[in-house]
């Protein structure tokens, strides 16, 4: 399986998409473990960003939350960690977010433990990622 991971963006063809942090999280508890058979999660691609509509005048706009999908990042770390990691070796896993800097501290937090994540601008997710 691949994972979408974005509040806003739909899933590309091929991808399961999720849109909250709980939702990822709970993805790759059940489907990401190094001993999880038919293989699970394979690819992971990570938005930065998280929205809250707000309704200003009788219209809704998306508006920064201070929470972000870096969370999920951490959490895949934290698979890592300790006498037991969990996290599948031969994942896959990308940033797709449109904000550059927010695509940088994921990736600088996954690579800090060895995991390679590439930064994926969202208009070349499709090509690369198929």
């Amino acid at each position: 399986m691949k994972l979408w991971v974005d509040d806003i963006r739909p899933a590309p063809p091929g991808w399961t998409g999720v849109e909250t942090i709980s939702q990822a999280i709970n993805a790759l508890d059940r489907f990401c473990h190094a001993d999880y058979i038919n293989p699970g999660i394979t690819h992971v691609s990570l938005d930065h960003d998280i929205s809250i509509p707000v309704k200003v005048g009788g219209q809704w706009y998306n508006r920064p939350s201070p929470d972000t999908f870096q969370v999920v990042a951490r959490y895949m770390v934290r698979m890592l960690e300790g006498t037991n990691p969990s996290l599948n070796p031969d994942i896959v896993v990308t940033t797709h977010s449109s904000n550059p800097l927010g695509r940088k501290a994921i990736v600088e937090l996954l690579d800090d433990v060895g995991v390679e994540c590439k930064e994926t601008p969202l208009e070349q997710t499709n090509r690369i990622n198929n």
